[in-house]
């Protein structure tokens, strides 16, 4: 069983839990709860700067991780060097890849986008 995103009335809801499962025998009929709570989106620019020359870098692997260090998401740079993660829960996180510093993001109630970060590789 799996909650279909699309039917929901705000697109930036999400299970709270992931994983529920349920044991239903022929003709049954089970009412099982989904707390929802809203999500957000960040994105971010993954690029390597050489005196005043930008370059993008595809395929960089970066990390989401969340305060207590755990690695919840990863995903890779695409061809426009955008690092791009949805379904993020409210919260402190921290992006990460290698060679580069950490950036850190705050999605909030007011605030479920965050664009602009930038992972600078080798610096």
């Amino acid at each position: 069983m799996e909650v279909q995103l699309a039917s929901l009335p705000d697109l930036r809801l999400r299970p709270v839990d992931p994983g529920v499962s349920a044991v239903v025998r022929p003709g049954q009929v089970l009412d099982v709860p989904v707390p929802l709570r809203q999500a957000g989106e960040i994105e971010a620019l993954v690029e390597t700067i050489n005196g005043d020359l930008r370059r993008p870098l595809p395929g960089i692997e970066v990390s989401l991780v969340d305060t207590s260090s755990k690695r919840v998401a990863v995903t890779r740079s695409d061809v426009e060097e955008l690092a791009y993660f949805d379904g993020v829960p409210q919260g402190n996180w921290r992006l990460e890849a290698a060679h580069a510093a950490p950036v850190t993001a705050t999605l909030r109630q007011h605030a479920l986008l965050v664009t602009g970060l930038r992972l600078l590789i080798g610096q």
